[in-house]
């Protein structure tokens, strides 16, 4: 537990936590986690998120389901903040769950101010809320529990625009605390979906992430995602 909390308040000024003590928070919960595989089963759509990332490269495949059939509805592979090759979406972004690993010096370039500190109850979870004072404040901010140490929300904004990320039901999966639900806010646009943990750590054959490989893979193959799909990276503009 990095800072005290003030009991009773439903808010109060922080004492100001440095900003390598917070760094030193975000890399030790992470460190060493290079490859995963996840799946994102969105509520009440019928529709999944498979990611699978190894090292700087990634994977994203949407799966429509029913009717006991599973279908690619998109598909896209990339390297960092590249995309290399898609399918059936129109504008991709890297993996959403790449934001739990960043450092603090990515947060303070999102907009992130530290002298800007707070403390906050957030569903029923005491944190620190670094970039603003206010509960309702959207300027760009990073949520931390003060008990577990771990993210609980992130807010990001460009103007009037933000993106809201709000991460719960942490779990202890291959030593590391990892969050299995997430609720996703951007202006009128809301996502709920689960998050399954599937590998932590894995090795992946490199074709999963090549570009070649994808294009042979879906040549003359028309994929038609749910239009949810394009508001899921709809949400994500403020990002990139």
């Amino acid at each position: 537990m990095f800072f005290v909390w003030l009991s009773g308040a439903p808010a109060s000024a922080a004492v100001l936590v440095p900003e390598d003590e917070i760094e030193k928070i975000l890399s030790s919960n992470y460190q060493g986690l290079e490859n995963f595989s996840v799946v994102l089963n969105f509520e009440d759509k019928d529709l999944s998120l498979r990611i699978w990332k190894q090292g700087p490269y990634w994977r994203q495949e949407w799966v429509a389901l029913g009717n006991g059939n599973n279908e690619v509805a998109g598909v896209a592979v990339g390297e960092k903040k590249t995309v290399l090759s898609s399918k059936g979406i129109d504008s991709v972004y890297p993996p959403l769950l790449s934001l739990l690993f960043r450092d603090f010096f990515w947060w303070k370039n999102q907009g992130v101010d530290s002298t800007l500190q707070s403390y906050h109850f957030f569903h029923g979870r005491p944190a620190l809320s670094v970039g603003v004072t206010a509960f309702d404040d959207y300027s760009p901010s990073l949520w931390l529990d003060n008990e577990d140490d771990v993210i609980i929300r992130m807010i990001l904004s460009d103007n009037d625009i933000f993106l809201d990320l709000s991460w719960f039901e942490y779990k202890n999966i291959g030593n590391y605390k990892l969050p299995h639900r997430l609720i996703i806010t951007s202006g009128q646009l809301e996502f709920s979906c689960t998050i399954e943990w599937r590998d932590i750590n894995s090795p992946y054959d490199p074709s999963l992430f090549s570009p070649q490989a994808l294009d042979e893979s879906f040549s003359g193959i028309s994929l038609e995602p749910q239009e949810v799909v394009q508001s899921f990276y709809q949400a994500q503009k403020v990002l990139f």
